[in-house]
């Protein structure tokens, strides 16, 4: 049975307009609430539907368990576990990645991660893939790059950001 997506057809602000601003915008309130009600009843009914067609509740970012090698499902990745990942086998078309620590885990070099690192629980790290090595590598917070002043100015240097990111220009 072929299941449809329910139509968008939210309610229209239709009052004309009122001399007494108090009553137009008490008009807009109306026609406000009604609205934000609809998209709530509507996005209800299409969590409801793909609930049915994928089998089971909507899981916007699934976590995966540390690893040698992990398999990311999406650009920002939950991670548990406290393993050393060494190998990121990611889609063709990752670029980017955000992984999520939710216990702790370590980056190491070896494989396909160019860069060592050990998160803590609730950190993030944020990587990018340089396309001509096949290389993981992390994106330097801005506490992690040192800082020169130009005309009282605080900037990074080209160099230091190439250098840490390690990309071919």
């Amino acid at each position: 049975m072929a299941q449809f997506l329910p139509r968008f057809n939210p309610p229209r602000f239709t009052e004309l307009p009122e001399p007494n601003l108090y009553k137009r915008f008490e008009a807009f309130l109306i026609y406000w609430n009604s609205y934000n009600q609809y998209v709530i009843n509507h996005v209800g009914r299409l969590q409801s539907i793909i609930s049915t067609v994928t089998g089971g509740p909507i899981t916007p970012f699934k976590s995966i368990a540390s690893a040698a090698i992990i398999r990311p499902l999406q650009e920002v990745q939950p991670v548990t576990g406290t393993s050393t990942i060494i190998t990121i086998n990611a889609p063709s078309d990752f670029t980017k990645l955000t992984l999520l620590s939710q216990d702790g885990f370590s980056l190491a070099t070896g494989s396909n991660i160019g860069v060592d690192r050990t998160t803590v629980s609730g950190e993030q790290i944020a990587l990018v893939k340089n396309l001509s090595s096949g290389l993981w590598y992390s994106i330097p917070k801005p506490a992690e790059l040192t800082t020169h002043e130009s005309n009282s100015d605080a900037h990074y240097s080209r160099a230091q950001i190439m250098a840490r990111v390690k990309l071919h220009v």
